[in-house]
């Protein structure tokens, strides 16, 4: 059995395939929503009596100003695979522990082509953290086993590029979903 880390979640940072950086698009769509949030709010301040109008406008601009502000501390960075400049996402995949040693055995041979598909599921014991890069030319894995009050790690960070990245995503594609 491999040494457990007390980590409930992949580290990215130490993955040198990927990096994060600032989402700009993101950024610029958060700043223009905050703009128009305030210039809404200060269109209710600025206009005479408290008709409904105004009222209405000052209520929008904030919820407008609250979303742009939500964006930029939720949305600002994004992963991104260095080769290709792919975007990535963090996925979390859940299955029984009776395929633990299963899926430890497969990510350290990565026979994935040929392996036969488990049950994933929305939650569980055993947690798999995942990093897919958008052109699925890369893939990093991690078991995380569910000891009481935390999950901890089970394997190590496992990183696959191009064709094996490809053979594990199909995998997973594979596999069938239950509730």
């Amino acid at each position: 059995m491999e040494p457990q880390v007390n980590e409930s979640r992949i580290n990215i940072e130490n993955i040198e395939h990927i990096k994060s950086v600032k989402n700009t698009g993101m950024i610029a769509t958060a700043i223009v929503l905050m703009l128009i949030g305030a210039a809404a709010m200060a269109y209710g301040f600025a206009q005479q009596g408290t008709s409904t109008f105004n009222t209405v406008s000052l209520i929008v601009g904030i919820a407008i100003l609250i979303l742009g502000v939500i964006l930029v501390a939720t949305k600002s960075k994004k992963i991104v695979y260095k080769a290709t400049g792919s975007a990535a996402k963090i996925r979390a995949y859940y299955f029984n522990r009776s395929d633990l040693e299963h899926m430890r055995t497969l990510l350290d041979h990565s026979g994935f082509s040929l392996a036969k598909p488990i049950e994933l599921s929305s939650n569980g014991n055993i947690k798999m953290d995942v990093i897919v890069s958008n052109d699925k030319h890369f893939i990093a894995a991690q078991i995380f086993e569910y000891i009481p009050f935390e999950y901890q790690a089970a394997t190590k960070a496992h990183v696959y590029n191009d064709v094996q990245a490809g053979d594990f995503i199909a995998y997973l594609e594979r596999c069938p979903k239950v509730n």
